[in-house]
């Protein structure tokens, strides 16, 4: 193939965003633009192919020589280029690659976003050099990806790295899901809301983790509680990850990860109780290294991996 730019678009629940690539991976533009318009595909991809088409413009990238990655929320069909059911955007059964195909003319491929952002740590950021990486996503909900020989990898049904529904509790918390007890519903801002009513800690209703945060760095004890148990939930899930996919290194994204090390200090340390000997040695948690630009850098080179493919 005769490629010499790409492109990757991370769209999230209140902005989307631009990233222009060489193929070996240097930077070379990123556009922000928030965006308040819930359930108007039509408007936002128009915008969108707007800004990609200037971003091509400004680096003289020509559309024939161009791929395009398109990180965005799921569930969706990504071989048919369709998002099927993103709840926090408000888009049901919307055709995503051939709209922009047509309005662009460069290839389109989609990606589910934490699949795009394990594949863009892998690529550049603190999965760079790991040839079997799980990354994870902690924000509104969990989400997660995983690579196997460098390759991002789906299972059977598309659906393989959605690791917020490991049941950690057979009786425990009911998820959005519909099921008892996912990892998801103690790790996620509300999971985390959930546990700050139970060592009694007061927070305004749908206030994220932020203010839990806030309070832990000020010393209240309770907050502090708050995240060692949801460290101590974590490491229960990615025990069970190791346990099963056995990869080189975890790495952990999303608003919830910026409380970096209060966080990590005790979630490193309830992990080495949780794996057994063997998979001790070598094994890393860190955080995303790209941080909210992950899902772009992920999703042009995922384009660029499915190209090849085909």
């Amino acid at each position: 193939m005769n490629i010499d730019h790409l492109i990757g678009v991370d769209l999230g629940g209140s902005h989307y965003a631009v990233a222009g690539f060489t193929p070996d991976g240097r930077l070379l533009d990123y556009r922000h633009v928030p965006f308040t318009i819930r359930g108007q595909a039509e408007l936002v991809l128009s915008g969108l192919a707007d800004l990609i088409r200037e971003v091509m413009q400004t680096h003289h990238a020509k559309p024939e020589s161009t791929l395009i990655g398109l990180g965005m929320p799921g569930p969706q069909d990504r071989r048919r280029g369709v998002i099927t059911k993103a709840h926090n955007i408000g888009w049901y059964e919307v055709p995503v690659t051939e709209p922009l195909e047509k309005r662009i003319g460069s290839r389109c491929f989609l990606e589910n976003d934490a699949v795009a952002a394990t594949c863009g740590e892998w690529w550049q950021g603190a999965g760079r050099g790991t040839r079997h990486l799980v990354g994870l996503t902690l924000g509104t909900g969990l989400g997660g990806g995983m690579l196997v020989h460098g390759r991002a990898y789906y299972g059977s049904g598309d659906i393989a790295g959605h690791f917020g529904h490991l049941v950690i509790d057979l009786h425990g918390r009911r998820c959005p899901c519909g099921v008892q007890g996912c990892l998801e519903a103690y790790v996620s801002s509300a999971g985390m809301q959930k546990t700050a009513s139970e060592v009694g800690l007061d927070l305004a209703a749908e206030s994220g983790a932020k203010p839990i945060y806030e309070l832990a760095i000020a010393g209240d004890h309770r907050a502090q509680e708050v995240f060692a148990r949801t460290a101590d939930y974590l490491a229960a899930g990615i025990a069970s990850i190791v346990h099963g996919v056995n990869p080189e290194k975890v790495v952990v994204g999303g608003a919830i990860a910026l409380a970096g090390e209060i966080l990590f200090r005790p979630l490193r340390e309830r992990l080495a109780e949780r794996v057994f000997p063997a998979a001790r040695p070598g094994l890393r948690v860190e955080p995303f290294a790209l941080g909210d630009r992950s899902a772009a850098y992920g999703a042009a080179i995922q384009a660029l991996h499915r190209a090849q493919e085909e």
